[in-house]
């Protein structure tokens, strides 16, 4: 079997089973609204999936997000490599530090530092490690993502630039300062 495929599969095999065996965990997380989220105002998540691996400290975790219109999330960075598609909607996304990748219809494109990009369903993004952004749904409906994030043990989900970060356990998510 293509070395890809024998590492891989198991972990996707985990994946499916835990989202068609187990019911979904929905997490909304607020903080004192201030015109920007400051951590997730406006923002709701449902965890699909949550895998462990066993011969790392490593976790695998799948999520679907839903961002109310209006909503602008500041300058945040995940300590592991982290990817978006856009269901619904139109993604407005930053990035302010670090590395990105768009990928269109399957045309993988290198982000520009600086530059604003609106992302419309089908698009994929990927960003590096620690990778700075914002995220914003400027738009009259809610903003629609599937989330992946491959994060270690006692890492934080999200990490604010000025602010908290969001750890998440097997009980949800908590805010710690």
């Amino acid at each position: 079997m293509h070395a890809l495929g024998s590492t891989f599969s198991p972990i996707a095999r985990r994946i499916a089973l835990l989202a068609l065996a187990s019911t979904l965990l929905v997490v909304p997380v607020t903080i004192a609204s201030s015109g920007h989220a400051r951590a997730a105002d406006g923002i709701a998540t449902q965890t699909i999936a949550s895998v462990a691996d066993i011969d790392s400290d490593s976790q695998l975790i799948v999520m679907r997000m839903v961002v109310e219109p209006g909503v602008t999330l500041a300058e945040h960075h995940h300590p592991g490599p982290t990817s978006f598609v856009v269901i619904s909607g139109t993604l407005q996304t930053t990035l302010i530090r670090g590395g990105a990748s768009v990928n269109r219809n399957g045309m993988d494109q290198v982000a520009e530092l600086g530059d604003t990009m609106n992302l419309s369903p089908g698009v994929v993004i990927s960003y590096s490690p620690d990778a700075v952004k914002t995220l914003a749904n400027h738009d009259s409906a809610p903003l629609v993502l599937m989330a992946t994030m491959l994060l270690d043990h006692g890492q934080p989900m999200v990490a604010f630039e000025d602010g908290p970060a969001l750890f998440i356990s097997n009980l949800g998510a908590s805010m710690l300062a």
